[in-house]
C-alpha cells in the first residue's frame, strides 16, 4: 500500500531530525506518564515492552524503575520472519543484538503467560487507535494474540495524523499515550 510506505518514510525522516533535547524532554515526559499509570492500577504486573532502537522513544528509564518495583517485564526477540517470541527481561545492561538489527534481553527465558500492558511501538498513530509499523506485521500478530489486554501506544506529538491508512490485518492499541506539553 503506497500510502502506507509513503507515511513511513516521512515518519522515520521526522523522527531523525527530531531535535536531541526536545527528544529527551519527550522521553522522559513518556516515562512519567508510564509510571503513573502503573502507580495508579495496581493489576499492572506483567508488561510487555519494546526496547527502543531507531529512535523510537527511549523507555528505559521506565523499564529500570518498573524492574525495581519487581514487576515483570518482557520484551519481543524477532525469531524468524513474522516471528516474535516473548522473553523475559531482568536487567538493562543484559541485552543481545538480534536479527534485522532489533535488540531482545540476553536472558532467553521464554514467556508465554499473562501480560497486564503491551507498550506499543510504531511510526504513526491517529485518533481513532489505528497505528502504524515497520511493514512486517510481527505486531499485529502478536497482537492479535491478545484481545483483551491493554495495548497502550507510544508517540511524539508529530506521530499523531489524521488518519492511518488501514487494512483487515491491522490491530488498533487501545490507548494512546503522547508526550505533549
Amino acid at each position: 500500500m503506497r500510502e502506507k510506505e509513503f507515511l513511513r518514510e516521512q515518519m522515520l525522516d521526522d523522527r531523525k531530525t527530531l531535535d536531541i533535547v526536545r527528544k529527551r524532554e519527550y522521553d522522559h515526559k513518556i516515562c512519567e506518564l508510564l509510571k503513573d499509570l502503573v502507580e495508579s492500577e495496581e493489576d499492572i504486573n506483567v508488561i510487555h515492552s519494546y526496547l527502543p532502537i531507531k529512535g523510537e522513544i527511549d523507555i528505559t528509564p521506565f523499564l529500570d524503575w518498573v524492574l525495581k518495583k519487581k514487576k515483570k517485564v518482557i520484551c519481543p526477540k524477532v525469531v524468524g520472519k513474522g516471528v516474535l517470541e516473548n522473553i523475559e527481561l531482568l536487567d538493562l545492561k543484559d541485552i543481545e543484538v538480534g536479527l534485522f538489527r532489533t535488540i531482545h534481553p540476553g536472558t532467553n527465558i521464554v514467556y508465554s503467560g499473562r501480560i497486564d500492558l503491551i507498550l506499543v511501538p510504531g511510526l504513526a498513530f491517529d485518533k481513532e487507535l489505528n497505528r502504524l509499523g515497520y511493514g512486517g506485521g510481527y505486531y499485529d500478530r502478536f497482537l492479535k494474540k491478545y484481545p483483551d489486554t491493554r495495548k497502550q501506544a507510544l508517540l511524539y506529538p508529530f506521530q499523531l495524523v489524521p488518519l492511518v491508512p488501514r487494512e483487515l490485518h491491522d490491530i488498533k492499541v487501545n490507548h494512546l499515550t503522547l508526550a505533549n506539553w
